[in-house]
């Protein structure tokens, strides 16, 4: 890898593999003596891979089971497996790790996913993680009908917390989508939700850098990424990228069902579809909100601070509310095989699949780790 950090260094775990190669795997850990007895103690934790439950365009996850020496609760975790040495070149994750390490501290850790730590085995690297249940976002997609209004909201507010905790760090996720939207409780135990998957996130400089490729995928990409409007900040893409999620869950229909119809968008900005939301009986100040978080121009979307002080999220409380039942099995983790599901929602997306969007891959450079990122997950 390249040069890594001291808050990367010091995430790493100290980590050997049993004979089944990557199967079994063993970290290390010399620390102190939770009982306060020994000022140093040594201790060993055994996880044996179970399955896979996850995988895409930036690596595939694997469930993980403590067989021994592990902390209480924490009987199961996810593991991200990641090649760093592809055909093209080198992937440069330190900017993940170093996303993952910052946000995992626990000032921050109710908004996002929090890793145990990382450590590689040749070309392999492998990011381990809190182990959610009940799945992503993307499963509410499925259920029928759409989340009602008072739980969309709540649901937009702690993802508006934890990217306002990014910006203001000055990181952009820039891959934010239901998948990688984590329920770690829902009704009737309340939502808690956890931003993931910092595969291409990127800490902002001073000014504006030229958006240099396409990045993210299909369907919640801001227009100023393909050159539709005047480019914005990083930031921005991440808030239109917000407005898409929420816009389908209270719908489970995508905005634009295809480039043309988002490119139209942007010249007739009147054509938005409202009235999807009118159909559904969303309040005048959640069309307000959808509105202002998917505003044509990067410059006039609304930023996360101030989208948390809108007034439909302002108007999220603790009251009593009744809970949908939602049937998570399908979709869950220890479920996920999806494929006989009906989706609407991931048909329509399939139209962007043909846009001639995608740039060459770089050439490979010897002995450096290549900066740019996968591009869009296909």
């Amino acid at each position: 890898m390249a040069q890594i950090s001291d808050l990367i260094r010091d995430s790493r775990l100290d980590t050997y593999f049993l004979p089944d190669h990557r199967v079994e795997t063993v970290h290390a850990y010399r620390e102190s003596d939770p009982t306060g007895q020994r000022r140093v103690v040594n201790r060993s934790e055994h996880w044996k891979r179970e399955k896979k439950i996850g995988g895409g365009g930036y690596g595939d996850v694997w469930l993980e089971k403590c067989t021994s020496g592990g902390q209480p609760n924490c009987t199961f975790r996810a593991v991200k497996q990641m090649t760093v040495d592809l055909k093209y070149g080198a992937i440069d994750y330190n900017r993940e790790l170093e996303a993952i390490a910052k946000f995992s501290h626990k000032r921050y850790e109710r908004c996002f996913v929090r890793s145990f730590g990382w450590y590689e085995d040749g070309d392999q690297l492998f990011i381990a993680m809190e182990y959610l249940e009940a799945g992503d976002m993307f499963s509410l997609l499925y259920q029928k009908p759409p989340l009602p209004e008072i739980d969309a909201k709540e649901i937009a507010d702690q993802i508006l917390e934890g990217l306002d905790m990014m910006h203001d760090n000055g990181f952009a996720h820039r891959d934010l989508k239901p998948n990688n939207i984590l329920i770690k409780s829902h009704p009737p135990n309340g939502w808690w939700i956890k931003i993931a998957d910092f595969g291409i996130s990127k800490r902002i400089e001073e000014g504006n850098v030229p958006f240099s490729t396409v990045r993210g995928t299909q369907g919640y990409i801001a227009p100023e990424r393909y050159g539709l409007v005047e480019q914005g900040s990083e930031y921005a893409t991440d808030i239109w990228a917000l407005g898409e999620i929420v816009f389908q869950l209270l719908t489970q229909k995508p905005t634009f069902k295809n480039f043309a119809l988002l490119a139209k968008f942007m010249a007739q900005p009147d054509i938005f579809p409202c009235g999807e939301l009118v159909k559904l009986n969303v309040s005048s100040l959640g069309i307000d909100f959808v509105l202002a978080v998917m505003n044509p121009s990067p410059t006039e979307r609304l930023t996360a601070k101030l989208a948390l002080s809108h007034e439909w999220i302002k108007k999220v409380t603790e009251t009593a509310k009744t809970p949908m039942k939602f049937d998570f099995s399908k979709t869950s983790p220890m479920n996920p095989t999806n494929e006989n599901l009906d989706n609407p929602t991931e048909d329509q997306f399939a139209a962007w699949s043909t846009l001639s969007i995608r740039p060459k891959p770089a050439n490979k450079i010897p002995g450096k780790a290549l900066q740019e990122e996968t591009l869009l997950d296909g």
